[in-house]
């Protein structure tokens, strides 16, 4: 692992932490602390939607609740489009919103709050008919985070986050700005917390649901993305994209999933037939671009990720799945090198 790590020069300064259900197995660090904090940026889509499934599983939502039941401004018209948007439309980027006016994270009613964005993203319309095409943005998020509040009565999504995530896993440090879908300030160390519970399905309640969270809902969608044109056999799950070898991503040797973020924080879980899943996270904070990464550029690291974790990876896609733990996890440690 640190070989590899030691060799990959797109980063100056990166750390790359690798686990199981059960443990982070050893660390790498060039020149970041694996502790230090800063906005993982896009990595928050996953954990907001796991927020949310954790208000399935206790009851509070299910993911055809549409969000017209839990917001009262919300029309309930059926002569609107936007009546029949549900919580699986919002997570996984196919509710027919379209993107901010002045670009996918430029909320003007930042200052307003959560509820404000959400309401200017709800005022641009729908686009298209809700579950028929996907488009990555935050206005998406805006909107789930928004329904997450109605459906708890609490005040911010970063409080819903500490009661249904952050405190049952003791990810200390970790916490959410004003959108769910980019503002999440964690470290390395206490994502991974998050990871491992996923990663096993246990820890926290939505976590049992992980199954759910990684089955592609965008199999039928044509898909856009603002920032480049994406490969074949990408889809989208629940605030995270999946990464197939079939075309139905049914026969898959493994399920490969990862939540990319715009500077370089990276997480992902590799769950091969009838073996241990792992999960790996590349840490990097900014350098790319001045603003969101060129998709191209993620997808070299996740190539890169993939061929650390993944023997007989393929550029589009794995060709085939690990014969065991080919991370490290035999051998923990950690190791710096700078």
């Amino acid at each position: 692992m640190k070989a590899r790590a030691d060799k990959y020069s797109f980063l100056t300064k990166f750390n790359v932490a690798v686990g199981t259900g059960d443990r982070t197995c050893c660390t790498v660090e060039h020149g970041l602390s694996a502790k230090t904090k800063y906005k993982v940026f896009s990595a928050s889509k996953m954990v907001t939607a796991y927020v949310l499934l954790s208000l399935v599983k206790e009851g509070k939502l299910s993911l055809s609740t549409k969000a017209s039941e839990k917001l009262h401004w919300w029309t309930k018209s059926a002569g609107d489009k936007r009546s029949k948007v549900t919580v699986a439309h919002l997570l996984s980027n196919t509710d027919g919103f379209p993107t901010f006016k002045k670009g996918m994270g430029y909320c003007e009613s930042h200052a307003g709050g959560i509820l404000a964005c959400a309401k200017e993203a709800y005022n641009l319309g729908v686009t298209h008919e809700p579950g028929s095409n996907f488009l990555y943005s935050e206005t998406s998020f805006y909107l789930a985070g928004a329904v997450a509040m109605g459906a708890t009565g609490l005040t911010s999504f970063d409080a819903i986050f500490q009661q249904y995530v952050a405190k049952p896993l003791g990810m200390r440090g970790c916490s959410f700005g004003t959108d769910p879908g980019a503002d999440l300030t964690c470290s390395t160390t206490e994502y991974a917390k998050f990871l491992r519970a996923v990663t096993k399905g246990k820890g926290f309640k939505g976590a049992e649901l992980y199954k759910t969270a990684e089955a592609p809902m965008t199999k039928s969608s044509p898909m856009s993305m603002p920032m480049g044109k994406l490969p074949d056999r990408y889809e989208y799950g629940l605030g995270l994209w999946r990464m197939c070898t079939s075309d139905n991503c049914q026969n898959d040797p493994v399920v490969y999933i990862h939540s990319m973020g715009a500077q370089g924080f990276i997480p992902s879980i590799y769950r091969p037939k009838g073996k241990a899943a792992t999960w790996l996270i590349i840490g990097h904070n900014g350098g790319m671009t001045s603003g969101f990464a060129p998709i191209q550029k993620g997808l070299e690291i996740t190539r890169w990720m993939q061929s650390v974790t993944v023997p007989g990876s393929t550029r589009r896609g794995m060709s085939k799945a690990p014969t065991g733990c080919d991370l490290g996890c035999n051998n923990p440690g950690s190791y710096q090198s700078r």
